[in-house]
């Protein structure tokens, strides 16, 4: 028997309503922050609107995020790690923490790539979601409530705190050094390329993050400032959706710049939007990083020692692809070009495909 009938009693779901944490809880976690030495902030999209930078700032914690809550805090920020969760360097923090402070995160393995964070440590968790608070990371003090006003009424009983960070803050820059001395040959390349399009682009550029190896550099070391501008479905493996979604993007908010980051292999998934891009004419850029296959996966299988199997085929002629697609095609030879290449996209009459191949010698 191949299928069998299962009866099951589906529920409609019921999205969890927006209620207001009671002041005694409140007044709690207040206490609870004003007594630790060494807070961290966990900060996830749930959290948007939330002054995060001022709960920071009062409480003297280190704020990392996940890719969801990028930019809430921001990553300018001396007291920032941004994204650098699935970072073994900053992860390894945690484990001196003396409290954590979740905020509207699910604190999702697929942020951190190692299924579960160390930390011994009282965790306060502010959400909606009451599921939240008995998953894997027990909520020591859980507030069933919305982010934003929990936090604005925080910062109100925090009020006046102003704790010397100035170590913290070296500790920070000593972390992102330590991460930046890590990197392998590819995400060397990965930061040159996010350096160029972060001094290119305004602050409010609105990203879109294929399934590509670029983009899981970007979750650390893309810096962004703003709530809402960086957007990757990050452990899903959605390939081929970044592109697709830019051009959504770029139709709802028509004067805010948008930009599309995918590999070779996930733009196949989805290459017939090029036709899609051509007709509705957003302009957009898609910078398309172009290493012959899926390279993550071809790196997980060297890694575990497993034969290479549908990782490396045959790629097309890019350039012409797009140009039969009637996008522009645009292969840079230069960093220089580069920028140029996604500012004159900005404002182009279409959108335009920039290759850019991860052996290019002006990459090394």
């Amino acid at each position: 028997m191949l299928a069998s009938y299962i009866e099951y009693d589906w529920k409609a779901f019921t999205p969890a309503s927006r209620s207001q944490a009671s002041p005694e809880l409140l007044e709690q976690a207040a206490s609870i922050i004003s007594n630790a030495k060494n807070p961290f902030i966990l900060v996830g999209g749930g959290a948007y609107g939330a002054n995060i930078k001022t709960l920071a700032e009062q409480s003297g914690a280190t704020v990392m995020s996940s890719n969801a809550g990028k930019g809430i805090m921001p990553e300018s920020h001396p007291l920032s790690l941004g994204g650098a969760i699935c970072r073994p360097e900053a992860q390894a923090l945690l484990t001196d923490a003396d409290l954590v402070i979740g905020i509207g995160t699910e604190i999702p393995e697929t942020d951190n790539f190692i299924g579960r964070l160390e930390f011994n440590c009282p965790l306060i968790r502010i959400d909606i979601d009451p599921d939240k608070m008995n998953d894997l990371y027990s909520a020591t003090l859980p507030i069933i409530c919305d982010a934003a006003p929990a936090v604005e009424k925080l910062n109100a009983l925090l009020k006046g705190r102003t704790p010397d960070t100035s170590n913290r803050q070296k500790e920070i820059a000593n972390i992102k050094n330590d991460i930046n001395n890590a990197l392998n040959t590819s995400e060397e390349k990965h930061i040159k390329i996010l350096q160029k399009l972060r001094e290119t682009l305004p602050a409010n550029t609105i990203f879109m993050g294929d399934a590509t190896q670029v983009t899981y550099t970007a979750s650390f070391g893309l810096e962004v400032n703003e709530a809402k501008c960086w957007h990757y479905a990050s452990g899903y493996c959605a390939l081929g959706f970044a592109f697709p979604n830019a051009i959504g993007a770029k139709l709802a908010h028509p004067e805010t710049p948008v930009i599309a980051i995918a590999g070779d292999g996930g733009t196949m998934f989805t290459v017939q939007e090029f036709v899609t891009a051509a007709e509705l004419k957003p302009p957009l850029p898609l910078i398309l990083w172009h290493n012959d296959g899926y390279k993550q996966i071809r790196d997980d299988m060297r890694e575990a020692n497993v034969p290479r199997i549908a990782v490396d085929g045959l790629s097309p002629d890019y350039m012409a692809l797009a140009k039969a697609m009637h996008c522009h095609p645009v292969q840079p030879s230069s960093m220089d070009e580069l920028g140029e290449a996604v500012t004159s996209a900005l404002s182009a009459d279409r959108s335009t495909i920039i290759l850019v191949s991860e052996d290019s010698e002006w990459l090394a």
